[in-house]
C-alpha cells in the first residue's frame, strides 16, 4: 500500500481578546455561576487591487473557532455552543471500538482478479458486487447471490463481501482503473482550442450535518493540521486556504442546501418537474433524468474530466430528485446498500461506531477517493464524496474520526504537491446538527450554521486573480448558488485564461443572484432572501421589539424576569466559608426582543431576550423560549432546567399547553468592587471537586495529570487566562498547567457580584479528564 500514517504534535498560538460575561445556570445538583471568556476575531476588510496578489502575498489565515463577520448587512446572532459548553452539552468523547475483525483474513485485487486470504480456514462465503455499470442511488432493493469463491475470480464489479470459516465476515471497496473513460475524458481535452494547463483535481467532500463549530469541537487535529502545514513552507508555498464564515444553510436538511450546490436550482424547482414521478416507472425517467443532466458532474464530464460520485446513504432523498441513476465515470452506490443488508450500514445510527467488514464505513469512502486520485495521475479530475458518520447527536463517532481526517487532506494536498497538480478542495457540510433543545437560540445557530473551507493551488488563484475577492468573500454571506456557480466554472478552468473564463461565468446561471467565490464579490447588502434561504432559518435577521411594559401582563415575560431574578438571589445566598453576597431586585426593564421560529403561526415557538438593572446596578439578560412541551427534549438535562407550564383555552376552546423556558442569564456590565477572598484547605477542597478534578501541591498540572493517567484539560486555556485571574486574587502559578479558581464544581473566572475563594498558596487544583 502506498499511503502512510501522518503523525503531529501541533502547537498553535492565536492572539485572544478576552472579554467576559457571567453566566447563570440551574441544574438538578445545584446552581452554578461563572465568567468565560470569548475570543474576538474580526476578519479584516481587503481592498481589490486591480492585478491581485503575488503567489508569495497569498497567505492562508488559521482557522478560529470565535471568528467573527464584520461591515455586512447579515451578521449571525451567535455561532452556536460556546466552548465552555461543550461537555455539558456533548460530554466527554469516548474511545470508538475497533472495526478490526481480529483475524489476518483480507480481500484483494491483483490483475483484475479478487483473492480471499484466509488466516486459518478457507472460504466459508463469497458474494460479489453488482457489476460497475449498474449503480443505483438511494433506496432499492438488491439481491445479491453466493458465487463458488477461487483464486483470481473476475473482479467485474467493485466491492465484495466474503467470510472465512469461523471469522467474521469481510467487505471491500476498490476503484478499479477505467481505461475506456480516461481515453474519453482524454480525447475531449485534447479537443479544446487552447493549451491544455496542468492537470486539476476539482474534490467535493461533504460531511452531512456538520456546524462550523462541530468541526472545531470534533476535528481538533485535522483543525490544527491545516492551520499548522496551510501557514508554512510544507504546503503554503503551493496552495492557500479559505475560511467562509457566514454560511446560513437554507434549511437544516440536506436536500434544501445540496441540490442548489448540485444545479444551481432550488429543491422546490426541480421537485416540482418530477413531483408524484417515480423511478420506478420507466416513463418518468426521462425528467429524473433531465434534472441529472444539470448536475456539476456532469458539466466535468462534458470538459474533459474523469468523474466521480459516492454517496453514503441507502436512503431515498436525493435520488427522488435527480433519480437513481448518476452519470459518472465511478460511482459508488450499492455498496452501501450491501452494507444495509449485511453490517447493518444506515445513514442515521447511532452507534459509536458503524464498521463494515472490517473498517468504519467512512475509511470504505476515503480510501475509494484516494485510489481514484492515484489511478489517473496527469488527468483532470472531479470528485464528490458524501459522508454520513455525524449522523448521530454526540458527534462522537466524528471526534474518533478526527485523525484519519487529517490523514486523508494530507495524502490529497501532498499528492497533488508531489505530482505538481492543480488542485481545488471543498471541505464542507451541508447543515449543522443542533442539541440539547432545537428551541435554543445555540441550538438553531447550530443548524444552520455549516463550515465552508476552500484549499486552492495558488497557481489557480493568480490565473484567475482570485486572491482578494476569495478574501472579502470570506467575511460575506456566502450562499450555495455562490457554490455551485464557482465549482461549474473550474470545469473551464485548465483551457480557458482569464477573460474568457470570465465570460464563461456569465453564462451560467442560477435561480438566485451568485457570485463566482474566485471572480466575484458578494456585496455586503446581500439578504437571506438573496441567497434562498427559508426566512424561518435565516440568522441574522433582527429580532423583533415588545413593548416593555408587556412582560406585566405576559406570562412568558413575567416568569423570564421573575424566575431570573430568584435564580440570582439564590446563588447569592450561597455561602462559602461564612461569606455570602448581595440580594437584588428588580430595578428597571431596558428592552424586551423575541426571534420567531416560526413566523405567522400562532402559539408557534418564540426566544426571548429581555435586559433589565437590578437595585445593585448589575445589567442583566436573559434567554428564554416559549413553545408546545413537543418543541423540547429533556428539559430536566438541560443547561439552566427552569421552566413552567401554562396550559389555558384558546378563542375555539382548544386546551393550549405552553412551557417557558430558561435558557441563559448573564451578567452584561463589568463588577469592578473587590471580591471576597479566603483561604480554603486541602481537604474542603477535594470535598467540592468531581472526578476530573485532581489537587496536589508543588507540582504542576500535566505532571499530576500524568500520575493519575489521565489527560490534561486545555492548559494553554488556564496560560491565557492567568493574567486575568490575577486581579482578582493570590492566584499560584503551578507550572505547565498553572491555576484555576475552584467555586462549587466548576471552574470560575471570577469578576464579582458573588462569593469567591482563591487558592491558598500551597494548593491548586488541575482539570483532567481520562485517557
Amino acid at each position: 500500500m502506498w499511503r502512510f500514517i501522518l503523525r503531529i504534535s501541533l502547537v498553535i498560538g492565536i492572539l485572544l481578546i478576552f472579554t467576559v460575561v457571567i453566566l447563570i445556570r440551574n441544574t438538578d445538583q445545584q446552581t452554578q455561576i461563572f465568567i468565560v471568556p470569548e475570543i474576538v476575531y474580526e476578519v479584516e476588510y481587503l481592498k481589490n487591487e486591480q492585478n491581485d496578489a503575488e503567489m508569495s502575498q497569498m497567505i492562508s489565515k488559521p482557522l478560529i473557532r470565535t471568528a467573527k463577520v464584520s461591515n455586512i448587512s447579515c451578521i449571525p446572532h451567535i455561532s452556536g455552543y460556546s466552548v465552555e459548553l461543550d461537555y455539558e452539552i456533548f460530554g466527554y468523547k469516548s474511545s470508538a471500538k475497533s472495526c478490526d475483525i481480529g483475524r489476518k483474513d483480507k480481500i484483494s485485487i491483483k490483475n483484475r482478479g479478487i483473492f480471499v486470504d484466509c488466516e486459518y480456514n478457507n472460504v466459508d462465503e463469497f458474494i460479489p458486487g453488482y457489476d460497475k455499470s449498474y449503480e443505483l442511488f438511494g433506496k432499492h432493493k438488491l439481491n445479491y447471490t453466493k458465487e463458488k469463491y477461487y483464486p483470481g475470480f473476475p473482479a467485474t464489479s467493485e466491492y465484495y463481501y466474503a467470510k472465512c470459516k469461523g471469522s467474521p465476515p469481510m467487505s471491500v471497496l476498490f476503484n478499479i482503473y477505467n481505461n475506456t473513460a480516461k481515453e474519453e475524458a482524454k480525447k475531449i481535452a485534447e479537443g479544446k482550442k487552447k493549451p491544455i494547463k496542468k492537470p486539476l483535481s476539482v474534490i467535493i467532500i461533504i460531511i452531512d450535518s456538520v456546524s462550523r463549530q462541530s468541526l472545531f469541537r470534533n476535528l481538533p487535529q485535522t483543525v490544527n493540521f491545516l492551520n499548522t502545514y496551510m501557514s508554512n513552507s510544507a504546503y503554503g508555498k503551493d496552495f492557500t486556504m479559505f475560511d467562509f464564515l457566514n454560511n446560513n444553510a437554507i434549511k437544516p436538511k440536506t436536500i434544501y442546501n445540496m441540490v442548489p450546490i448540485y444545479t444551481g436550482q432550488s429543491y422546490s424547482s426541480l421537485y416540482s418537474k418530477v413531483a408524484n414521478k417515480t423511478w420506478e416507472n420507466e416513463s418518468d425517467q426521462l425528467l429524473f433524468k433531465e434534472n441529472e443532466k444539470k448536475s456539476i458532474w456532469h458539466e466535468f464530464k462534458n470538459q474533459g474530466f474523469l468523474t466521480m460520485f459516492s454517496f453514503e446513504t441507502v436512503e431515498d432523498y436525493l435520488s427522488e430528485i435527480i433519480g437513481k441513476k448518476i452519470i459518472a465515470d465511478h460511482v459508488v452506490c450499492n455498496f452501501w446498500n450491501m452494507a444495509n443488508k449485511y453490517f447493518g450500514f444506515s445513514d442515521f445510527s447511532e452507534r459509536k461506531q458503524v464498521c463494515i467488514g472490517g473498517l468504519p464505513s467512512y475509511k470504505h469512502s476515503f480510501n475509494y477517493l484516494l485510489d481514484y486520485l492515484v489511478n489517473y495521475p496527469g488527468m483532470n479530475k472531479f470528485a464528490y464524496i458524501h459522508l454520513s458518520i455525524a449522523h448521530e447527536k454526540s458527534g462522537n463517532r466524528l471526534y474518533n474520526a478526527d485523525s484519519d481526517f487529517l490523514v486523508l487532506l494530507n495524502e490529497i494536498i501532498n499528492l497533488h504537491k508531489s505530482r505538481q497538480e492543480n488542485l481545488a478542495l471543498f471541505f464542507m457540510s451541508d447543515h449543522g446538527r443542533g442539541k440539547s433543545s432545537p428551541l435554543s437560540f445555540e441550538s438553531l445557530a447550530e443548524q444552520v450554521q455549516p463550515f465552508t473551507i476552500l484549499i486552492s493551488s495558488k497557481e489557480i488563484i493568480k490565473d484567475m486573480k482570485g486572491y482578494y475577492n476569495l478574501q472579502n468573500n470570506t467575511n460575506r454571506l456566502t450562499s450555495r448558488y455562490d457554490i455551485y456557480k464557482t465549482i461549474r466554472l473550474l470545469a473551464h478552468y485548465p483551457y480557458m485564461d482569464y477573460h474568457e473564463l470570465i465570460k464563461e461565468n456569465k453564462k451560467i446561471s442560477t435561480e438566485y443572484p451568485s457570485k463566482n467565490l474566485f471572480l466575484e464579490q458578494i456585496p455586503t447588502t446581500r439578504t437571506c432572501e438573496e441567497s434562498g434561504i427559508y426566512m424561518n432559518y435565516c440568522f441574522c435577521r433582527p429580532l423583533k421589539k415588545a413593548d416593555i411594559g408587556s412582560w406585566k401582563t405576559n406570562r412568558a415575560l413575567n416568569y423570564f424576569i421573575e424566575a431570573s431574578i430568584r435564580n440570582i438571589n439564590t446563588i447569592n445566598s450561597k455561602k462559602i466559608d461564612n461569606k455570602g453576597c448581595d440580594y437584588v431586585e428588580l430595578d428597571q426593564i431596558l428592552s424586551i426582543e423575541y426571534f420567531e421560529y416560526e413566523q405567522g403561526v400562532e402559539y408557534g415557538p418564540v426566544l426571548y431576550v429581555i435586559q433589565y438593572n437590578t437595585t445593585k446596578s448589575a445589567n442583566i439578560q436573559v434567554k428564554g423560549s416559549s413553545a408546545s412541551p413537543e418543541k423540547f427534549e429533556k428539559l430536566s438535562m438541560e443547561p439552566l432546567a427552569s421552566h413552567t407550564l401554562e396550559r389555558f383555552m384558546d378563542s375555539n376552546n382548544n386546551d393550549i399547553n405552553i412551557i417557558h423556558k430558561i435558557w441563559s442569564v448573564i451578567r452584561l456590565d463589568n463588577y469592578t468592587n473587590t471580591p471576597v477572598t479566603d483561604s480554603i484547605c486541602e481537604d474542603y477542597m477535594k470535598n467540592r471537586l468531581p472526578d476530573e478534578f485532581i489537587t496536589g501541591k508543588s507540582a504542576n498540572c500535566k505532571s499530576l495529570c500524568n500520575e493519575k493517567n489521565m489527560t490534561c484539560i486545555q492548559p494553554e486555556f488556564n496560560e491565557k487566562n492567568l493574567e486575568k485571574l490575577k486581579e482578582y486574587g493570590n492566584i499560584l502559578e503551578a507550572g505547565l498547567g498553572k491555576t484555576i479558581i475552584i467555586m462549587g464544581n466548576l471552574v470560575i473566572i471570577s469578576m464579582g457580584d458573588h462569593c469567591m475563594t482563591p487558592h491558598s498558596e500551597s494548593l491548586y487544583a488541575c482539570y483532567c479528564r481520562y485517557s
